[in-house]
C-alpha cells in the first residue's frame, strides 16, 4: 500500500503459475474421509453461455481503490479546514 492515508490494498496481482503447467490449474479430489478420488486433474468449463461476465481482475480492483484512496485523502484533507461564513467571517 502506498501511503499512511491509504485505507484500500492497491497491489492485489495475478496467480502466476510454473511454466510446467501450461497454463491449466491442476486439483485433486478428495472424499470427505480425506482419501484422493483423483489427482493431478484440470476442470474445463463447457458451459454454453449466452453472455460471458466481465473480467474483475486485480489490475481493476487496483485501479478503483486508489481511486478511492485518493477521494480519502480528499476529504480527511477537508475535514481539517474550518468553514467561515462568508457573510460574517465567524466560523
Amino acid at each position: 500500500m502506498s501511503n499512511e492515508n491509504t485505507v484500500l490494498k492497491t497491489d492485489y496481482q495475478e496467480d502466476v503459475l510454473a511454466p510446467a503447467m501450461n497454463g491449466k490449474r491442476r486439483f485433486r479430489l478428495v472424499d470427505s474421509n480425506g482419501t484422493t478420488v483423483m489427482d493431478n486433474i484440470t476442470i474445463e468449463d463447457v458451459s454454453s453461455y449466452l453472455q460471458l461476465g466481465d473480467d474483475f481482475t486485480p489490475e481493476v480492483i487496483n485501479e478503483q481503490n486508489e481511486v478511492i484512496n485518493q477521494l480519502i485523502t480528499k476529504l480527511t484533507d477537508l475535514t481539517t479546514y474550518t468553514l467561515v461564513d462568508s457573510k460574517t467571517g465567524t466560523t
